[in-house]
């Protein structure tokens, strides 16, 4: 009798932990997120699976002008950003063309 009930608790114990290895919904969801603040149109994009973010990309597009900002101010916090998002699995670039600015931020799971 305690064999059996040794061998049950023993299989109860491997049904658990493997119950909690796998399964679950393991398909790659993604949401957007749009809107604008103060003249700056933003799109987070995020993909994620179960309640794991794997992938988050920003876009910003402005008119720096109208936010009281000249070419070589946005060039040099532009160049600023580009050191502080230097980081394994952060990937920042911005396109300035006329008098307009994008900019793109993609954030992976490492």
């Amino acid at each position: 009798m305690k064999r059996l009930l040794k061998l049950g608790m023993c299989i109860m114990l491997a049904v658990i932990v493997l119950s909690g290895c796998g399964g679950g919904d393991s398909k790659t969801k993604t949401v957007v997120y749009e809107g604008e603040i103060n003249g700056v149109k933003i799109s987070n994009t995020i993909e994620y699976s179960g309640d794991h973010v794997l992938k988050q990309k920003s876009v910003s597009e402005m008119n720096f002008k109208d936010l009281g900002m000249t070419k070589a101010e946005v060039e040099q916090t532009v160049e600023q950003y580009k050191k502080l998002y230097d980081i394994k699995g952060v990937n920042y670039k911005a396109d300035i063309s006329g008098d307009k600015m994008t900019e793109t931020t993609v954030i992976i799971k490492i």
